[in-house]
Order: structure tokens, then C-alpha cells, then sequence
């Protein structure tokens, strides 16, 4: 006896074509979630570091940076030294002549004595006083004719200095030292600057 063949399942019951189970996104999706919760995490942790490595390097470089200096319209006037100012050099020059002289006559008679001879040493002692009286009064006379600070100033109270120089290094009791020569020398090229530059303001003393 011929039997009839099983109904076909209906849609949906198991073993019909196509109603095999698939994954539900119950099952997936969490754990897609999590990776991108982690990516999301290491991201966030390498953003923060950089942050925190630059801004350690610009603390740095901020320390390490030197203190900016102005420029050089910023800087005043009076500050910069200057080389001539006719009106003050002139002034200063018409005091100077009687001074310059002196000077000049007392260091001549003085090197006049053969070194170490019984008239320089005996010579010593007024040379070294008066020296020390003209280095006051010509003191005196620079300090009240010293601004602007200037080239006439600075070669005159070099040649002040190096007179003084010489006459506090020369001793009776000592003898003839030739480095005291290039005190002198170096008294006559300061004593130059000073002539030459009141020359060229019609002002002369020799």
C-alpha cells in the first residue's frame, strides 16, 4: 500500500530551509561594544600622555629661555655711551689749560734727573705730594664737568689716573724699576687724547 509523503513543514518550524537559528545581535553586539570601549580607553591614555610630555617640555624650554632683552629703541639715551658733545667738551677743555701745563712742566723737570741719580731721589718726595694736590684739583674739575659721560672724559680721567700711578709707585728708597716707564708712556698717549681733542675745538695749552 502506497503511503503519502509527510506534509512539508510550515515556515518556521525546524528543519525548514531557512529557518536555521542565526546569531542575534543579543550575542554580538556586547562584545563588539567592549572592543570598542578598550580602543576607545587606549586612545584617550595616549592623548593624555602627549599632553603631559609636551606640556613637560614647554615648562622646560620656558626655564631655559634667557630673558629677553629690549630693543634697542627701548633702551635710554643717557645709557649709551657717546664720543663727543661739542658744547660739554668745550666747557671742560677752557678749564684745563693752566692744569695741563703744570702737569706737564713738573713730569719734565722730574724725568730731567738721570733714574736712581741722589737729585731724582731727593726730588721724590715734593714730586709725589705735588702730584697728588694737582690730581685733586684736576679730580675736582672733571666731576663738575662729567656728564654726558664722553671720549674727552674718559681719555682725561685715564691721564689723571696714570700721573697718580706713577708718582705712588716711585719711592726714595727703592730702586729704578723700568716698568715704571710704561706708566709713563702710557700717562703720555692719555695725555694726547685730551690735547688733541680741545685742539680740535680751537682750545690749546701747548
Amino acid at each position: 500500500m502506497a503511503t503519502n509523503p509527510p506534509p512539508p513543514a510550515p515556515p518556521g518550524a525546524p528543519g525548514f530551509p531557512g529557518n536555521y537559528p542565526t546569531p542575534t545581535p543579543g550575542r554580538v553586539e556586547p562584545r563588539r561594544g567592549a572592543v570598542a570601549l578598550w580602543v576607545l580607553v587606549g586612545v584617550s591614555t595616549i592623548v593624555s600622555i602627549t599632553a603631559l610630555v609636551l606640556g613637560v617640555i614647554a615648562v622646560g624650554n620656558s626655564a631655559q629661555a634667557p630673558a629677553s632683552t629690549p630693543p634697542a629703541s627701548e633702551v635710554p639715551a643717557s645709557a649709551v655711551p657717546i664720543l663727543f658733545d661739542d658744547d660739554a667738551d668745550r666747557a671742560l677743555c677752557e678749564a684745563l689749560p693752566d692744569l695741563m701745563r703744570e702737569s706737564t712742566s713738573r713730569r719734565n723737570a722730574f724725568i730731567a734727573t738721570p733714574a736712581d741719580s741722589p737729585e731724582r731721589k731727593a726730588a721724590i718726595p715734593r714730586f709725589k705730594t705735588e702730584s697728588e694736590d694737582w690730581a685733586n684739583r684736576m679730580q675736582q674739575i672733571l666731576a663738575a664737568n662729567a656728564e654726558p659721560d664722553r671720549y674727552l672724559t674718559r681719555t682725561l680721567q685715564r691721564y689723571i689716573d696714570d700721573v697718580l700711578l706713577y708718582s705712588q709707585n716711585t719711592y726714595p728708597e727703592r730702586p729704578y724699576d723700568r716698568f715704571d716707564d710704561d706708566t709713563w708712556d702710557l700717562a703720555v698717549v692719555d695725555y694726547g687724547g685730551a690735547l688733541g681733542r680741545c685742539q680740535q675745538l680751537g682750545i690749546r695749552w701747548q
